[in-house]
């Protein structure tokens, strides 16, 4: 599959969206939690190529539960917000106020939860594109899945009938913080098609050209 070039500024305005998206989702995920502060990092963006998604999540055989939607409209694709399992039960411990460590298999209320965190980032980073590029998106309904990480790129390419289609691959992944001693991680992986219009709606926004 053809892997796409950004350029710093490119990468500067994707670091840019993710900042927004995560300090909103943070919000989410805080009401989710019973109104517990939520601190993240500055988020570290990549534009990987579908084979090295894997190694973002943690490696092909590391367990991961996450939400998966659609993406249509100006651009689309499919969104895919993934939690180390670890870290999604720790959520779940916190959402039921039970003791940390608690949570051992994600049931009913567990994927609920997943899936609204989940959903919360998407749709406040496919806001972000509206805000910034005046991209119109849409989403599809969340759908919980449970997987080891090199599963992921399953979901990714969802609808990417052509194995050489080009299709650019936005990720970026966060530490947030509950308390001083609770630090856990989540990664948003975004795959999404034409290229040519969402790097337009970039350079655009800069004006400048593919070359500055």
């Amino acid at each position: 599959m053809p892997e796409v070039k950004l350029s710093f500024m490119e990468k500067d305005a994707l670091a840019e969206v993710a900042s927004i998206a995560c300090g909103n989702a943070c919000t989410t995920l805080s009401n989710l939690i019973g109104g517990r502060v939520v601190d993240f990092t500055s988020p570290i963006t990549h534009a990987p190529i579908l084979k090295d998604i894997p190694k973002i999540v943690g490696g092909p055989k590391k367990l991961v539960v996450g939400t998966y939607t659609p993406v249509s409209g100006d651009i689309s694709g499919n969104a895919v917000v993934v939690f180390p399992r670890e870290s999604a039960f720790l959520l779940v411990d916190l959402s039921e106020n039970e003791k940390l460590g608690t949570t051992q298999v994600i049931e009913d209320k567990g994927r609920k939860l997943i899936n609204e965190a989940g959903l919360g980032l998407i749709s406040t980073y496919l806001g972000a594109l509206d805000i910034m590029f005046e991209l119109k998106t849409s989403h599809g309904d969340p759908k919980f899945f449970s997987a080891f990480g090199e599963s992921i790129t399953d979901f990714m390419s969802l609808g990417f009938e052509e194995a050489e289609e080009a299709f650019l691959v936005n990720s970026f992944k966060t530490l947030f913080s509950l308390a001083p001693e609770v630090k856990e991680e989540f990664m948003f992986l975004l795959a999404l098609k034409p290229v040519d219009t969402f790097l337009k709606a970039i350079r655009g926004k800069y004006g400048v050209s593919r070359e500055g």
